[in-house]
């Protein structure tokens, strides 16, 4: 695979409110590499939010998914947490579902901590 491929893979096509295309490596894998969809999803959640960095994220590998069809992506907006904007990635037909939280700047507790020592120094 070339750099230009590799990078073409995670360049999900847009397809609609929160929703995301996105395809794999043309080889003789029977599934879907595991690895390849989480950043994909990843991406496409990414993609919801502004400016921000994700913070944290948890996976779940249900089915395996065919390589040869295009993997939708459908991303829900789920509630506003005190620190966090919550999404959650559903990869195909309910192959993968991964959850992920960005923290709004200055929010966690590397940031307190920080904090902290500013004041105490």
């Amino acid at each position: 695979m070339t750099a230009e491929e590799l990078v073409a893979l995670f360049d999900l096509r847009p397809a609609g409110a929160d929703r995301f295309v996105g395809s794999s490596p043309r080889n003789a894998w029977k599934r879907v590499y595991g690895g390849q969809v989480l950043a994909q999803a990843l991406i496409a959640a990414s993609r919801t939010v502004s400016t921000r960095d994700p913070h944290s994220l948890h996976a779940y590998f249900l089915l395996g998914g065919d390589p040869r069809e295009p993997i939708l992506f459908e991303v829900e907006r789920l509630a506003q947490l005190h620190h966090a904007p919550g999404r959650r990635a559903s990869a195909g037909r309910g192959d993968l579902r991964v959850d992920g939280f960005v923290p709004r700047p200055g929010a966690g507790i590397r940031a307190r901590h920080a904090d902290a020592l500013r004041a105490s120094a």
